[in-house]
């Protein structure tokens, strides 16, 4: 889902002994199951592609892509024209 490699999901904090450098996906779960606040977050996530929206601008990347179908808007409450 993501573009980059499964290391870019973890903020790295030398001080802390976190460092993702070289690990694959396993290594980056076991990584972030031992420190759960290295995720980085927030990740968009929608039609099959997700993105580290960080900055939160970065998450309209996940629907503005050329491959990925915008979603549909939601129909409007019932009785209104």
């Amino acid at each position: 889902m993501l573009d980059g490699p499964p290391a870019d999901l973890v903020r790295a904090d030398p001080a802390k002994g976190i460092d993702p450098t070289g690990l694959d996906a396993a290594g980056v779960v076991d990584l972030l199951l031992a420190h759960p606040q290295a995720m980085q977050r927030p990740v968009a996530v929608h039609g099959g592609r997700a993105v580290i929206a960080r900055p939160s601008e970065l998450s309209s990347t996940c629907w503005t892509d050329r491959h990925v179908r915008r979603p549909d808007p939601a129909p409007g409450p019932r009785g209104s024209s």
